[in-house]
């Protein structure tokens, strides 16, 4: 399982890959999966996030976050995220692919480490 979620901490556009069990940083989304994925057959399982920075709202109280977060992005912001943070996120899905390949081909003994 991949997930892309945006990220307040990280100016807009920028791409940052993390590990399934590093923090979820105050993310609601990323909570929410974390705590669903253990209540199901996804148990244990290990799984990649892949952050894109929206930026951050001047103020930092919970109801102007929020509203930063949930309103629809300006054309800028769109564009912006399109032409940095898709290409680098799509790179980035790549590697992931040609990982598993590799994984794929290990021996047992060796995957399981």
């Amino acid at each position: 399982l991949v997930v892309v979620h945006d990220d307040l901490e990280l100016g807009l556009g920028d791409v940052r890959l993390r590990k399934w069990l590093s923090s979820h940083r105050g993310h609601n989304g990323v909570k929410s999966i974390n705590r669903n994925l253990k209540k199901s057959d996804y148990e244990g399982a290990r799984w990649a996030r892949i952050s894109v920075g929206i930026g951050r709202p001047e103020g930092r109280d919970r109801e102007e976050v929020s509203s930063y977060v949930l309103r629809p992005m300006t054309e800028t912001e769109t564009r912006a995220l399109d032409e940095v943070a898709v290409p680098e996120v799509l790179l980035a899905l790549a590697d992931f692919e040609k990982k598993l390949e590799e994984y794929a081909k290990l021996p047992k003994s060796q995957a399981a480490e």
